[in-house]
C-alpha cells in the first residue's frame, strides 16, 4: 500500500513539473517574440535630392561569416516620394573602414532591392565598420563621407 501511495505522489509531482515547464516555455516564447525582434540598424543619409541607406545584409555581423555591406540609393522627388537610382555607384569610390585601415569594395546590383547595391565582406574583427565615399551620384557631390555600417 505504501508503494502505491508513494507512486501516486511521485506521479503527481511529475505532472506538476511538466505543467510548470510548459508554462515556462510559453512565457519565454511570448517574451522572445514580443521583445526580441531582429535589429534593423541601417542608417539613412540625404545629400541634396539623393538618399543613401547603408547597413549590413545580416545583422548583427558575425566575425568570420560571409556578409554584405548594402547601399540603397534613391532620388527624392516632389511630395516626399522617392525612386530607385540605377547605376548609381558608377562615379562613387567606396571603401570599407575599420579603425584606421581602409579597403576598396566592389559593389554590384542587389537582387533584393531595386536601387540597392551589395559588396561581400567577411568581418575579421569585432568592432565598428564604416563606408567611406568620394565622388558623385547624378551630379550630387558626395565627398569625404563616412557612414557607419552598424
Amino acid at each position: 500500500m505504501f508503494l502505491r501511495i508513494s507512486g501516486r505522489i511521485f506521479k503527481e509531482q511529475k505532472n506538476g513539473l511538466l505543467f510548470t515547464s510548459l508554462l515556462a516555455i510559453i512565457a519565454l516564447t511570448t517574451i522572445s517574440v514580443t521583445y526580441l525582434t531582429p535589429a534593423y540598424a541601417h542608417i539613412t543619409k540625404q545629400f541634396g535630392n539623393i538618399s543613401l541607406e547603408v547597413g549590413w545584409t545580416e545583422e548583427p555581423p558575425l566575425v568570420g561569416q560571409l556578409n554584405s555591406a548594402i547601399i540603397v540609393v534613391e532620388k527624392v522627388v516632389t511630395g516626399g516620394n522617392s525612386t530607385p537610382v540605377s547605376n548609381a555607384l558608377s562615379q562613387l569610390d567606396i571603401k570599407e573602414k575599420y579603425g584606421g585601415i581602409t579597403k576598396p569594395l566592389d559593389f554590384g546590383p542587389s537582387e533584393q532591392a531595386e536601387g540597392g547595391y551589395e559588396a561581400k565582406i567577411i568581418p575579421t574583427r569585432i568592432g565598428s565598420y564604416s563606408l567611406v565615399m568620394n565622388g558623385s551620384i547624378q551630379s550630387q557631390n558626395i565627398t569625404n563621407v563616412e557612414i557607419p555600417l552598424d
